[in-house]
């Protein structure tokens, strides 16, 4: 894989040292990393972007098996999915943000999260916190401040008065949110927040089977 600098080294190092912690945990429905590089100005491969190279899991995407597949196995799938979420339940992390670093003992960290929301557009460059966040309301708090800064930018360079008044009522939304936010979400946390490894695009397109619809 070539890796867009959306979130330069980060995305590749988080997605190689998540691979490699739900391995641990003894799941083995995910590739294996050979080799990477997430750091473009020390690559001596001259690529021009960060890269991956995994191991290739056969089968393809239950989107093109779904139709076919019998009902029994259909249900053995499910059962077989559950599984694997209920092996990373059993794992708990600690903090929110992205597994950022594992080591041969099996040591691992949560670091700045590596998320979509965090570098679509021009997020990347708002001066926003990005972890680990200790609790649900900071991370909150941090996916809020997106919304205002988009909303005002809009309201002080556009010209469009339905983008300005969509804005406004953006912006309106925000704030409300942001002065309730600490009724169901504590600010002050004496530890950590445990949390858990979630698949944030659990597809058919992104489940592998074989041909008779088994989970590979």
């Amino acid at each position: 894989r070539a890796v867009l600098p959306v979130d330069p080294k980060n995305k590749t190092r988080s997605e190689v040292a998540t691979l490699r912690l739900v391995r641990q945990m003894g799941i083995s429905t995910v590739p294996k990393t050979l080799a990477y590089d997430a750091d473009l100005a020390t690559s001596t491969a001259g690529l021009g972007f960060e890269w991956m190279i995994m191991e290739r899991i056969p089968g393809g995407p239950l989107a093109d098996q779904w139709r076919g597949t019998s009902w029994e196995a259909k249900v053995q799938l499910v059962k077989n999915i559950v599984g694997v979420l209920a092996r990373l339940f059993e794992h708990p992390l600690s903090g929110i943000g992205n597994v950022l670093n594992t080591t041969e003992s099996g040591a691992y960290s949560v670091g700045r999260i590596v998320s979509m929301v965090f570098f679509w557009d021009k997020h990347y460059d708002q001066d926003v916190p990005r972890g680990p966040f200790l609790s649900s309301h900071d991370w909150l708090a941090s996916r809020l401040s997106f919304v205002l800064n988009n909303s005002i930018e809009i309201m002080d360079t556009s010209e469009d008065e339905d983008d300005i008044e969509e804005a406004e009522e953006s912006k309106s939304l925000a704030d409300e949110l942001f002065h309730i936010l600490p009724s169901p979400f504590p600010p002050d946390v004496p530890l950590p927040e445990p949390t858990i490894i979630c698949h944030d695009d659990l597809s058919f397109h992104n489940i592998l089977v074989d041909d008779s619809g088994t989970l590979t």
